[in-house]
Order: C-alpha cells, then structure tokens, then sequence
C-alpha cells in the first residue's frame, strides 16, 4: 500500500442529499467523544464509495477505513493520515478487523467468481506483514478475530461452514469442520459492508466458543474437540433475550447476563414498544 500524508477538513460532505440513503456516496469520516456527546475531527476520505461499500475499525491508535475501491489510516488523535491506497489494483479492498492487530480482507478477480486473501497489516505504514490466499469456491469470508488470526469461510453457501485459525506468520494452523447442526448466524449481513461480522463466534488464545439458538459450545482450533459450555434454559424472560444472532450474552462474576441489541420505542404517545424485555441477569441459587 502507498504511503500518504493528509489534515483533518472541516464542511459538509457527499453529493446528492435527496439521493437513496444506501447509494448515496460516503467520502468523510468523523471521530466523536460519545461520552461528551462532542464530535473531535472529521476528513474528507480521498476515495468514495456507497453507504454499502463504507466500512471501519480502531487499533492501536489508529482509525483504518476501506471503501471497495481503496483504504485509508488515520491518527485517532488529532486525524492525521499517515497512509492511504487508492492506486487501481486487481484486488478490492473489502474491509478491515481492528483490535490488537490489523487483519484487511481483499477480493481479487471477477466479482461474479472472486478470490480472497487475508493480509495482517502494519497500521502505522500500511505494509502488509503477510498474506494468506483463501482456496478458491468459498462464497464468503468474514474476519472472525485479528488476534490471534481467525477467519470464517462460507464454502458452497452464505453461510458459514468452516472457522479457519492461521500462526502468527499467517499459514494455515488448523481448520474447524462444523458440526452440519451447528449454524453460525449473522455473519452475512445485507446492506453492509462490514466484515468482522460474526458475532456469534469469540476466539480466544485456547479455544473457539460458538452460540447457537440454545446453547454455547467450546470448540479446539487444533482439534475441533467439542465441549458444551452453557445450556441456555431460564424460562420466559431469558427465552425473549437468549438468540445469540439478535441478542449479547455476557458471562461476569458468576453471572449470565442478557441484553436486547435494539429496542424499538412506540411510534405514538400511549403506545407501548416492541421489546418487552430490555436486560435481564441470571446467577446461580447455590
């Protein structure tokens, strides 16, 4: 990737205010304080694409950002850019995962039939550390965890049907076949264009644990060993919280707590909302 250098703009970006809201161009980018309620800087991207193609994602200071047709990093204090990507390539920049790496997912080819790689990127410079190239047929590929490197592919289908872990040099380590009964949900998501979508899986240094609709299992990224971690049975008002494709389940302090992700409030005064349980916490009676 090129390196650049650029300032924070200030005004009004995007053409066509009247134009439908998923074409309508996306070229700015906005860092705000959500605790003040205070927006700290805004650029204008030196790329644009639709409010489809759009995505972001955080680490180690940095702001990264890719719209299909290029990438750009910005400093998240003050919004310097230490580096963009915008030279015409074979291969299409399809979005990043953040956190304590940087993992950038890139389509290369014809896009009725592409083909995917998995580069860990150095967020100060832009330069890709390695490269991992997927096999070809896969419909899909969602960026599971940066660290450590775990990918999810969709190999016939949207959805997903194999987990992938890779070693700190980028090979292939281990690949996760899925039990047929187990469906991870979520991950394709229509009219986005995230790609650390799969919130369904948590990957720590040890193990894979996956939700599903009723319960939560342990799988080894060497193995595929399986171990049960959580049946999800707490009655009615767990039962309106506990799908782990539209729901947060947290495990702290020896308790399991529910969370809806979206509440719908009324339309009318008067009226009552959508969600009738809103959090609800569960601990042990011994």
């Amino acid at each position: 990737m090129s390196a650049a250098e650029g300032a924070p703009e200030s005004g009004e970006g995007g053409d066509g205010s009247d134009a439908d809201p998923l074409t309508r161009a996306c070229d700015r980018l906005a860092v705000c304080d959500v605790g003040a309620g205070k927006k700290l800087w805004d650029t204008k991207l030196p790329g644009a694409g639709s409010s489809l193609s759009v995505n972001g994602t955080m680490t180690d200071g940095t702001v990264v950002t890719a719209w299909g047709e290029g990438s750009a990093a910005y400093e998240l204090t003050g919004g310097k850019r230490p580096w963009a990507d915008t030279e015409p390539s074979a291969c299409a920049d399809e979005g990043f995962a953040g956190g304590e790496a940087l993992l950038a997912l890139l389509s290369c080819g014809d896009s009725a039939g592409p083909t995917y790689r998995v580069q860990k990127i150095d967020p100060r410079t832009g330069e890709a550390e390695w490269t991992y190239r997927v096999a070809r047929g896969v419909q899909g590929v969602y960026l599971v965890s940066s660290s450590p490197a775990v990918i999810a592919v969709a190999a016939g289908d949207v959805a997903v049907t194999d987990p992938i872990s890779l070693d700190e040099q980028g090979k292939h380590r281990a690949t996760v076949r899925l039990n047929p009964d187990h469906q991870v949900l979520g991950c394709d998501r229509t009219f986005s264009a995230v790609v650390e979508s799969c919130d369904a899986i948590v990957v720590d240094g040890k193990r894979l644990c996956l939700s599903e609709e009723d319960h939560i299992v342990s799988l080894d990224p060497g193995s595929g060993e399986e171990t049960l971690l959580l049946l999800l049975a707490g009655g009615a008002e767990v039962g309106a919280l506990d799908d782990p494709a539209h729901h947060d389940i947290v495990c702290e302090h020896g308790r399991i707590l529910f969370a809806a992700r979206t509440v719908v409030g009324p339309y009318d005064e008067g009226e009552v909302g959508e969600t009738d349980q809103v959090a609800v916490g569960v601990e042990s009676a011994g």
